[in-house]
């Protein structure tokens, strides 16, 4: 299924950045402090590849739950389904769409991006599975056969929806953390990224544990 292999691809790439954070830590550009002069443009482009993306797939996710949570039963059957698909593909498309920005070389310092998009993509794993039970979930509603199994469907897709909205502040969440509390080349990445501000200011704002 086209969910599980997203959800396999985040896995898969968190264990070959490792295993590639491994192999270049001998690598001269890593040791060190670093700033400004030492982070590289394709390592910034990334971060605000990365911000822009997860804000596209958040607000995404509450776009859909907005809409589901508004759907009623009682209406058409074929109405509901094309409502509720069209909602989900627009999560779905987003979720591919980090996936691929996760997967993209960062470029810069390593390993200290290498271990900033490993934290990611096992936050961008957890999330995506939050997307792939919406997706289920919406399955079961394009299966529904009778009123009542469009009202049950229907009601589990509205749980998942708001299920999906927790594991995506779940996931916003690690972004901060990853843009406040990475290595400084990495931070100030994110702190130089134009779509990372606004996560990085929620981050500041946020009271410490």
């Amino acid at each position: 299924m086209a969910q599980s292999r997203v959800t396999a691809i985040f896995l898969t790439l968190s264990s070959a950045v490792l295993l590639a954070a491994c192999g270049d830590s001998d690598s001269p550009s890593t040791n060190g402090s670093a700033g400004p002069e030492t982070t590289s443009d394709a390592t910034v482009a990334w971060a605000n590849g990365v911000c822009t993306a997860s804000t596209e797939l958040d607000a995404s996710v509450q776009s859909a739950g907005d809409k589901i949570r508004a759907v009623d039963a009682s209406t058409a059957p074929d109405e509901v389904r094309s409502q509720v698909k069209s909602s989900v593909t627009e999560v779905q498309d987003a979720a591919a769409n980090l996936a691929r920005i996760l997967a993209g070389k960062p470029g810069g310092v390593v390993p200290e991006t290498a271990q900033a998009q490993e934290d990611l993509l096992v936050a961008g794993a957890a999330a995506q599975s939050s997307v792939d039970k919406l997706n289920s979930a919406s399955d079961q509603v394009g299966d529904a056969k009778t009123p009542e199994e469009l009202t049950s469907s229907l009601a589990g897709l509205k749980t998942a929806a708001t299920e999906a909205a927790t594991g995506l502040a779940a996931y916003r969440e690690a972004v901060r953390n990853v843009a406040v509390g990475s290595a400084e080349a990495v931070k100030y990445a994110f702190q130089a990224a134009p779509a990372c501000q606004s996560l990085i200011v929620a981050a500041s704002a946020s009271p410490s544990s």
